[in-house]
Parts: structure tokens; C-alpha cells; sequence
């Protein structure tokens, strides 16, 4: 943690200004070992391994979302994930290994850069030099990566135990904090970033309603809120995926690991003979393949993953003052069945925030 980052971070319980109690920089700045204090309500919080952990006790209950059982093992399958897959999204080129374009579609530095222009609907010119940016829900920090290379100051935050994985990989920035702590009771005060974006992580809290509301109150009067969801398909697909979803998310974490590896390995199979591929499409349209184990397990994985329409997710912005400005033009509500018929089908909205 930089020590310039207590200008941003607050105390998640009454959000006023933290002190530094405990801890010395390294020789680039950063404290990896230390304590945070409330100046207001006294409130303690540890910094480990170059994050500061900014829970609240009561994070069991916040703000009616329930984080029981299901939400305190989503964490858990989130936060195996991005510090096993690191490195995921970060590699320059392919390893050298067989099938090394399949088994890792999508784990390129290249490939982050277009996932996160494609998902999150920002132009250019919506990220400034200068913006101060949230990442609510970063992940391993691969998109808060992308949001400081046009020179804004991102601030990442996440629950899971990825956060580690995120500090590793964007320690040398400079322009990039990287804290530990719940959505619902973001670690910042209301009104302060240019822009917020959550990709891929709001359908996975238990609440994405609220989630969503929680993280538009972080933006300044006309300020940008990206929101990222799983998109609602058909009935025939939302049943298969919760039948199947039954069954995975009861497994163990290797046991998991173990099916995503052999589903990414069937996928691998048919698509070395097109004609397979085609015929398994035209046999499960309503299932997808893809040939990574990663994007297998992240898909498979989680007891939370609740799907959305767009209708549902712009009235959650218009609930709380935000006008939507941009929306997935593949994906609404009146959306033909091959648009909704995949999982890959998302909901993706960008919306303003008027006061």
C-alpha cells in the first residue's frame, strides 16, 4: 500500500479518514506489513502482504444482503481463482505448449485489452489522464490495468483473496491502489470518482441490485457508472444452467478443477474437427464450450450467479439517479433466441450519475 492512498481509502464503517498506526515503506513506497486506525471511530484495520483490509466486523450483514453460506464460498471460489490464475490475462504470448491457443484463449495481455474495451462500453476519451477511477470487484487487477494506462489513478477493490494477486501485478504502478473490502460497504466515500466500472462481478453478491446502487453513489455528479452482468437467456438454457450449476458449485474445489479441465478438454476435441463442434451446437445450443480450464471453472464454479435483463439493471440506475448513456446492443429484453441463447450473452450498462 502507498502511502498516498489514505488520501482515498476511509474506514468502511463511518467512512471517515484513515491513519497510518503501524508499518514502514519498502524502498518503492510501499507498506506490506501494518496497521490502519479510523481517526473517528477508532476502528483498526491490518495491512498484510501490501493491502489494507478494510472489512467491517458486522460484513456478515450489510445492509440486507445476507452473506451466509453461498456468498462466503463464492468468495472463496473467487479468491482460489485469481491467485492460482495469477497471472491470467497478464501473459505477453503463448506458453509453449500443445494446444497453447485454445488452452489459453483469452489469458493474453491482448485479450485484456479487449475484453475490458469490448465489456465495458468506455470510449477513449471517457478515461482521462487525471480520472479517478473504482474497480469494484478487480479480480487478479487485470482491468484496473487498463483503466490507469490512460493516466488515470484507479482505485481496485475486492473481497476475495485475489486481491493479493492484484497487488502483485500492478505493485510498480504508481497510479493504482489495490484494497480488500465488501461492496456493499465500499471503503470510500460517497460522491468522489470520476468513473466506476464493475465487470463481471455484481451478479455474483448475493444482491446485484443493490451492489449496483452501492457502487453508483461512489460517482461524482456527472460522473460514468459501468455495470457488467451475466445477461437471462432463454427458459430452456436457464434451466440446463441451473441443473448443471446444482451439481458444480457442491463440489470441492478440485473436484471442480477436475470437471472444468475436462470440459475445457472436450471443447478442445471437437473443435479440432469443425464439423463436431457444429453438430454439438446444433445437439446442446444452449450450453458453451470453451477450451479453457480457467474460463470453465469461473463460469461453473460460483453458488451466486444470478442472470439480469436489461430492463432490470437500467431501472436499478434509474432508481438512484443515473440516466443510462450507453447499453449492450446485442442483448435487451426483446432479444431474439440466438442472442440469448448463451451464456456469453451479457447485459452491459453505462449510465451517468446526475447528482
Amino acid at each position: 500500500m502507498l502511502k498516498n492512498a489514505l488520501d482515498i481509502l476511509r474506514c468502511p464503517v463511518d467512512f471517515e479518514r484513515l491513519v497510518l498506526d503501524r508499518g514502514e515503506p519498502e524502498a518503492d513506497g510501499h507498506i506490506l506489513e501494518g496497521d490502519l486506525r479510523c481517526e473517528s471511530c477508532g476502528a483498526g484495520y491490518p495491512i498484510r502482504k501490501g493491502v489494507p483490509h478494510l472489512v467491517p466486523e458486522d460484513a456478515a450483514i450489510v445492509d440486507g444482503a445476507d452473506m451466509g453460506a453461498l456468498q462466503e464460498r463464492t468468495i472463496e471460489r473467487f479468491g482460489w481463482e485469481w491467485q492460482t490464475y495469477e497471472q491470467w490475462g497478464w501473459l505477453p504470448d503463448y506458453p509453449d505448449v500443445a494446444e497453447a491457443q485454445e488452452k489459453f484463449y483469452g489469458g493474453l495481455i491482448e485479450h485484456t485489452h479487449a475484453a475490458f474495451w469490448g465489456k465495458s462500453l468506455f470510449e477513449k476519451e471517457d478515461l482521462r489522464p487525471g480520472d479517478l477511477v473504482l474497480d469494484a470487484g478487480c479480480g487478479n487487477g487485470r482491468f484496473s490495468k487498463c483503466a490507469s494506462e490512460m493516466g488515470a489513478t484507479v482505485v481496485g477493490v475486492d473481497l476475495g483473496w485475489g486481491v493479493y494477486s492484484a497487488f502483485n501485478n500492478l505493485r510498480h504502478k504508481k497510479n493504482v491502489h489495490i484494497a480488500r473490502g465488501d461492496i456493499f460497504r465500499l471503503p470510500v466515500s460517497d460522491g468522489t470518482f470520476d468513473r466506476v466500472f464493475s465487470i463481471g462481478v455484481l451478479m455474483h453478491t448475493g444482491n446485484a441490485k443493490l451492489a449496483t446502487q452501492k457502487i453508483s453513489m461512489k460517482a461524482k455528479t456527472n460522473g460514468l457508472v459501468l455495470a457488467h452482468v451475466y445477461g437471462k437467456g432463454l427458459p430452456t438454457y436457464e434451466f440446463l444452467d441451473k441443473s448443471i450449476r446444482y451439481v458444480t458449485t457442491r463440489l470441492s474445489i478440485d473436484s471442480q478443477v477436475r470437471f472444468a479441465r475436462n470440459m475445457a478438454r472436450f471443447c478442445r476435441y471437437l473443435k479440432r474437427e469443425p464439423w463436431k463442434f457444429r453438430l454439438y451446437q446444433k445437439i446442446f445450443p444452449h450450453l458453451n464450450l470453451l477450451p479453457t480450464e480457467h474460463h470453465m471453472y469461473d463460469w461453473w464454479s460460483a453458488p451466486i450467479a444470478t442472470h439480469h435483463t436489461l430492463g432490470e439493471v437500467g431501472g436499478w440506475f434509474n432508481e438512484v439517479n443515473c440516466n443510462v448513456v450507453r447499453s449492450n446492443p446485442n442483448v435487451d429484453d426483446a432479444a431474439s433466441d440466438r442472442n440469448r441463447r448463451h451464456q456469453h450473452a451479457a447485459v452491459t450498462v453505462l449510465a451517468r450519475r446526475k447528482r
